[in-house]
């Protein structure tokens, strides 16, 4: 994954960014980079709770998962997570029409152009390519020449597919399946903040410990 998300490494060198005097002598460098530490944790938990969930498709949603907003000026510390908005369906679940549970539900099973699209693109990046089968029609009867009277022909007949027009109406089919079904929940992000907060205190702890050591030498 690009970015921020999954190197803790460069998330600890980050830390030197906004180590700032509290006016007391004390220097809050190690807490800044124990938050920075911490939200870094938090994306790499949140994509593999997704990754272990097998719900990845275009993988635009762990792609998007950052570090943003950073104030890291004492004595009040915040980072942002920056994640697209689609992420609670696939977080909390989608009911469809016809099954399924989760906390949103989709209204209908119309598949609007952004999701087929959205299909299209997830089944163009798996390289799932429509297939063209021959069509199968039963032997017909024609009369011959000479002995034998009628002789029996098996005729098969390949249709041709434009690969395109197939592609959009396998991303139109497999839209409507999901209006259908729903979209089961994955609790990646839920699972990942609480397992994250269970840290929280250990690492900011840490961090901490550290600074007043550094702060009295």
């Amino acid at each position: 994954m690009p970015g921020l998300q999954n190197s803790v490494k460069t998330l600890d060198y980050l830390g030197n960014i906004g180590g700032t005097d509290r006016g007391d002598s004390l220097r809050l460098s190690k807490s800044a980079q124990s938050l920075l530490k911490l939200a870094g944790l938090l994306i790499e938990t949140a994509s593999d709770n997704l990754e272990a969930s097998k719900h990845v498709s275009t993988g635009n949603t762990i792609s998007s998962m950052k570090v943003v907003n950073a104030d890291l000026k004492a004595p009040v510390m915040s980072v942002d997570i920056q994640i697209l908005k689609t992420y609670k369906f696939i977080d909390q679940g989608v009911k469809g029409t016809r099954g399924g549970a989760g906390k949103y539900a989709f209204k209908n099973e119309w598949a609007g152009k952004k999701m087929r699209a959205a299909i299209e693109k997830w089944l163009r990046t798996r390289s799932k390519r429509a297939k063209t089968y021959p069509s199968k029609y039963r032997p017909y009867s024609t009369k011959t020449q000479g002995k034998g009277g009628i002789e029996q022909k098996d005729v098969g007949i390949k249709k041709k597919v434009d690969a395109a027009k197939s592609m959009k109406s396998l991303a139109w089919a497999v839209s409507v399946a999901i209006k259908r079904k729903g979209i089961p929940r994955t609790l990646f992000f839920t699972k990942a903040i609480k397992e994250t907060q269970k840290k929280a205190k250990k690492v900011l702890g840490e961090g901490l410990k550290l600074d007043i050591i550094e702060s009295i030498k």
